[in-house]
Formats: structure tokens, C-alpha cells, sequence
């Protein structure tokens, strides 16, 4: 008889380990993969960043200070199309556009993301125009352009500054507990948004090299 409890004794402490192990490798499995992701985010973010720091600097460069109004071609919050000159050599300036389109909706328990392309064009004298999607953001609205004392503007001649937003972020997140066991859809969705980490990134630029003077 002794045995006999001594035997049920081992097989539920026995289970109970298996239970803690299976939960702990599960979790760290779970905090791998979104760490992962959250590393791969932040990747496809600091390229986006580089690119559009890159072409920011070439805003009106080359473009004589008579012309300043027509450096800034189209401004509104999720187009901008301007100028620049990368041959001084050539007559005509280079145009640098940028874009966003609707790539994909996610829905998970209820909540929405909304994926947005960032598209690059750029169009030199005698080449075809190139374009390329740089990467993904959540924010549609990205471009805010300023005026010489940082007010918000919609006037392209009036505009000295063009701050730049991006937020992205992966929404294909391992989940956890709390919001598969979720008893409502808003537990869920608060559970959720816990997971969906964004990152950010913010600058604003001076139109032209010109107007530092």
C-alpha cells in the first residue's frame, strides 16, 4: 500500500514538473520569437530611416536660391514630391517622390491593423523613373510641413521645414495567455496591444541648405 501511494505520489509531482517545464518552455519560446520580431522591426526601420535621411539632406540642394518656392513639387500628409540635383553637370533637377499605399489588413480578436507600403520614386533626366517600397509603417498620416517659426503650413511656398513620422511594427505576434483565455473582446484587445510594440522614429529637415543662411 505504501508503494502504491508512494508511486501516485511521484506521477503527480512528476506531472506537476512537466506542467511547470512545458509553460516555462513555452514561454520563453513565445518571448523569443516576439524579441525576434521586435529585432526585425527595428531593422527594416533603421533602413527606412537611413533612406529618407539620405534624400532629406538632398532636399533643394542645387536648386538656386531664386527658385526656393518650387523645390517642394507636392505636400500633402502621406505624399511628398520635391527637388534636388545629384549632377550639377545636368540641366535638370532630379525629383525624389514619396508615397504611401494600402498593403494589408490584419485583424486578430477583434483589433485592426492597417499595413501601409512607404513607396520611393525617383526620376532622373534621361533615365526611367525607379521606384522601390522601402518598408512598412502603421501611420498613414507621415509628412507635417512647417513653416520659419515650426507652425503647421499647407502652403508649399510658405514651407521651410518637413518633419517626418513613421511608426512600424509587426502585428504577426506570438500570443500569450492572456489573451487567448480573454473572457471579453476588450480584455483581449487590451491584452493584445501589450504585444503589438511599435517603433518610432521622428525628424524634421530644412527644405534647403539655402535657408540656413
Amino acid at each position: 500500500m505504501a508503494a502504491l501511494l508512494d508511486i501516485i505520489g511521484a506521477m503527480i509531482i512528476g506531472g506537476v514538473l512537466m506542467l511547470v517545464t512545458n509553460r516555462g518552455i513555452e514561454y520563453s519560446l513565445r518571448e523569443f520569437i516576439n524579441h525576434n520580431i521586435d529585432a526585425i522591426v527595428q531593422t527594416d526601420l533603421s533602413t527606412m530611416t537611413q533612406i529618407l535621411q539620405g534624400d532629406l539632406r538632398k532636399m533643394g540642394y542645387g536648386i538656386p536660391e531664386s527658385n526656393q518656392a518650387s523645390i517642394i513639387q507636392t505636400a500633402v500628409s502621406d505624399h511628398l514630391v520635391f527637388l534636388t540635383k545629384s549632377d550639377p553637370n545636368v540641366t535638370a533637377p532630379d525629383t525624389i517622390e514619396y508615397t504611401t499605399t494600402d498593403r494589408d489588413t490584419v485583424w486578430i480578436v477583434g483589433s485592426r491593423v492597417i499595413l501601409y507600403h512607404l513607396n520611393r520614386t525617383v526620376r532622373c533626366q534621361g533615365h526611367e523613373p525607379q521606384t522601390t517600397i522601402i518598408g512598412n509603417v502603421t501611420n498613414p498620416v507621415i509628412f507635417r510641413y512647417l513653416d520659419q517659426a515650426g507652425r503647421s503650413t499647407e502652403d508649399k511656398r510658405a514651407t521651410r521645414m518637413v518633419e517626418v513620422t513613421l511608426f512600424t511594427m509587426n502585428p504577426h505576434v506570438y500570443l500569450d495567455d492572456d489573451v487567448i483565455q480573454a473572457v471579453t473582446l476588450e480584455d483581449q484587445v487590451i491584452a493584445l496591444k501589450k504585444l503589438w510594440r511599435e517603433s518610432f522614429w521622428r525628424q524634421t529637415r530644412v527644405v534647403s541648405r539655402n535657408l540656413r543662411r
